[in-house]
């Protein structure tokens, strides 16, 4: 094996090592950031301050392979992690510091929806609510028993009465 290949496949692995133990460190970092992207592009990396040379993806990928087994594929995968570490710090950096009006603001847009979201499931589990109310009212009066009518329309007034607040909030009319 070429010495001078050997030699920067290993800055390379030593560089995507660094890059996932420190990402704050690479995470405005362009050139790391362009070269761990992919494989072609970590092929392509110079880096002089490290030693690092640019060269073909195939011969990165066949020096590599003499140098470990798999060693190409633990390479890539050390592009991956770092890719996913750099990506995460960079998107943790983008989020507005706590108790900013930013943040605030974020917390008041999440919740809202959260809301707006639980009161449509509320909506959709009241109209079901009220469609078994009126079909246990049609079994009720299809038995002819007046006992069971009369308690199926007393449990009514009173099912309604609990939920009556709901329709006042969702602007429902029952």
């Amino acid at each position: 094996m070429n010495p001078l290949a050997l030699k920067q496949v290993v800055a390379r692995e030593t560089l995507l090592k660094e890059v996932a133990k420190k990402p704050a460190l690479f995470a405005n970092d362009t050139v790391v950031g362009v070269a761990i992207q992919n494989q072609g592009n970590l092929a392509k990396l110079t880096y002089p301050a490290r030693e690092i040379l640019p060269m073909s993806l195939n011969t990165l990928k066949a020096h590599a392979n003499d140098w470990q087994v798999q060693g190409w594929q633990e390479l890539d995968e050390l592009r991956l992690h770092a890719l996913e570490k750099v990506t995460s710090t960079r998107a943790a950096d983008n989020s507005p510091k706590p108790g900013t009006k930013a943040d605030l603001e974020q917390r008041v847009e999440s919740l809202t929806k959260e809301r707006d979201d639980a009161l449509e499931d509320l909506a959709l589990l009241t109209d079901a609510y009220y469609r078994a109310m009126q079909n246990a009212r049609s079994y009720a009066k299809d038995s002819k028993r007046t006992d069971l009518i009369q308690r199926c329309a007393d449990d009514e007034v009173e099912l309604r009465a609990m939920t009556s607040i709901l329709h006042i909030r969702l602007g429902g009319k029952r």
